[in-house]
């Protein structure tokens, strides 16, 4: 708990993994089309004058939690989203 408490006053991703370190490095790796597609819709938000980008994620979904929140995404704590299903 205290070197995740530590990582995360630095901004600093841990990855832990049951898998080899070789493998968990590939992982890693292969996600770095999802931070070019990331960088790719920043840029066309600014390009477009966006006041923000939102995504949504389940809360257990801690791999993508990581990512978005190593690339700069905050989590809102100020606001709920809701959402009403139509079918």
């Amino acid at each position: 708990e205290e070197v995740l408490a530590l990582a995360r006053e630095h901004g600093t991703t841990v990855v832990s993994s049951p898998l080899d370190s070789y493998v968990t490095s590939r992982m890693v790796t292969l996600s770095a089309p999802c931070r070019a597609l990331m960088n790719a819709a920043l840029e066309l938000a600014r390009s477009t004058g966006a006041a923000r980008l939102a995504l949504s994620t389940a809360k257990d979904n801690h791999t993508a939690r990581s990512l978005y929140l190593s690339v700069g995404y905050r989590i809102d704590k100020e606001f709920d989203h809701l959402e009403l299903p139509v079918q």
